[in-house]
């Protein structure tokens, strides 16, 4: 603002020492530009201040906001993550669990016994693989489903986010552009 100060009197001074008619430094004409300017600033402070630092207050806000959001989905799907790995850890507990029973009873048993004893545990074996298999496809379609959602949202914000980035990019190189013309012509 300064700089716009220095180049309206110093062109109101050359504008006046050009023309004959005066022959002296014209101080009214220089006062007068100074009260102008000072009553310029004043009333911008006035008037754009409060509405401009408000706009950025509820920009800041916007954007704290949506970080949180992005945090607490992020930490849900954490969440989740977890509890099927723990499901995951239950159900392979339990398959070795299972097949360590298979093999404890089938060395009680007796020789005799020992054909009834493969066939029981060939069962048990395929019952329990055959349950942790469908337990497992569920939790890996359910696991892919929450994954895909989340990914899917992340990417929806930050492509906002860039989106919004790029928008001011642009207006600023519009204006450097308009600048290099404006000056240019002076």
């Amino acid at each position: 603002m300064f700089i716009l100060f220095i180049f309206s009197i110093f062109f109101s001074l050359s504008a006046h020492a050009s023309s004959a008619a005066h022959a002296g430094i014209p101080w009214s004409l220089i006062v007068s530009q100074a009260v102008n300017f000072v009553a310029l600033i004043i009333l911008a402070r006035l008037f754009l201040k409060k509405p401009i630092s408000e706009y950025i207050k509820k920009q800041k806000q916007n954007f704290l906001l949506k970080e949180e959001n992005v945090n607490k989905k992020a930490n849900e799907s954490k969440l989740l993550f977890n509890q099927w790995q723990e499901k995951w850890n239950k159900l392979s507990d339990s398959f070795t669990k299972k097949i360590t029973q298979a093999k404890d009873n089938s060395l009680k048993l007796s020789e005799d016994n020992l054909v009834e004893a493969k066939k029981q545990t060939v069962n048990i074996l395929e019952k329990a693989e055959v349950q942790v298999q469908t337990e497992l496809s569920q939790a890996k379609v359910h696991l892919a489903q929450l994954l895909l959602q989340t990914s899917c949202n992340t990417a929806l914000d930050l492509q906002k986010k860039q989106t919004s980035h790029k928008a001011i990019n642009l207006s600023l190189l519009k204006n450097v552009n308009e600048n290099k013309v404006f000056n240019e012509k002076n």
